[in-house]
């Protein structure tokens, strides 16, 4: 049974795998998924390792027409998977305990964005925090905050047919390589042999907060369904409560000093 189970979760990791290697493939011949593989790989390697879970989710929802650019752009649904691995915190750290033992995860989507000569499709890699508002043995209930990057295949400058006016290609984004933020809630409903069903609602968003012009960038609101398996359900994994100082003083006074550039027209490149 547990053969069958393992068979089944590889079959349909690999169907929405195959769906976006054009897109993945892409990447590898820009030279940047060595950093992203890099970045996911530092933002786990802290965490626990034994309690961990793959999760797989289909993608559907809207982009929202947050400026009259977009008007023209958005035509069909969004449309995308998500493959995620997650981990369990055990309660190692302080921190663990102090927000409830979240969850942390790692997810990598894939987005087809409803219009594939303007909009075209999204792969964004990000990891994430899942913070348990209801733990009950039949139902959990989070909320999930991450952010991380990702590459848009279409942009303002490959789409415009003519440069001058920017209504004529994709003005909400300016460069291939953006940030990405996901931000809402979902529910887990655990069925028995380390199955978990899962659903979610999240708001979404794209851009590269005008490093590069054009960029109003893209607002989506996306709802989840899929499946979280997890191989060492068995073992029985549980965090571990231990004696821990209080929590620090819940409020805090930092100077920071920062810096950026933003550039400031589409057609002069000046910064």
């Amino acid at each position: 049974m547990v053969l069958l189970n393992d068979i089944f979760i590889i079959f349909a990791l690999s169907k929405v795998i195959k769906n976006y290697w054009m897109i993945i493939d892409h990447i590898m011949k820009n030279k940047i998924i060595i950093p992203l593989l890099l970045f996911v790989q530092i933002s786990v390697l802290s965490q626990t390792l034994q309690n961990y879970a793959v999760k797989g989710d289909f993608i559907y929802g809207n982009i929202l027409k947050h400026t009259e650019h977009l008007n023209n752009l958005v035509e069909n649904p969004v449309v995308g998977a998500e493959l995620a691995v997650e981990w369990q915190t055990m309660g190692e750290k302080s921190w663990h305990q102090y927000f409830g033992f979240p969850t942390i995860g790692v997810g990598l989507v894939g987005l087809d964005l409803g219009n594939p000569e303007m909009l075209g499709q999204l792969l964004a890699v990000y990891p994430y925090l899942n913070i348990k508002l209801l733990d009950l043995k039949f139902l959990k209930v989070n909320i999930k905050g991450g952010a991380g990057a990702s590459y848009l295949n279409k942009t303002f400058d490959n789409t415009a047919i003519n440069l001058n006016d920017l209504n004529t290609g994709n003005a909400a984004i300016g460069s291939h390589i953006n940030v990405y933020f996901a931000g809402g809630g979902n529910i887990e409903v655990p069925f028995g042999r380390g199955f978990t069903a899962v659903a979610g609602y999240t708001w979404n968003h794209a851009s590269n907060g005008s490093f590069y012009q054009p960029n109003s960038g893209i607002n989506m609101l996306n709802a989840s369904l899929g499946l979280k398996y997890c191989p060492v359900y068995k073992f029985n994994y549980h965090p571990i409560r231990r004696d821990v100082s209080s929590m620090p003083q819940k409020f805090t006074v930092e100077v920071i000093a920062s810096g950026g550039a933003r550039e400031l027209y589409y057609k002069d490149d000046k910064m």
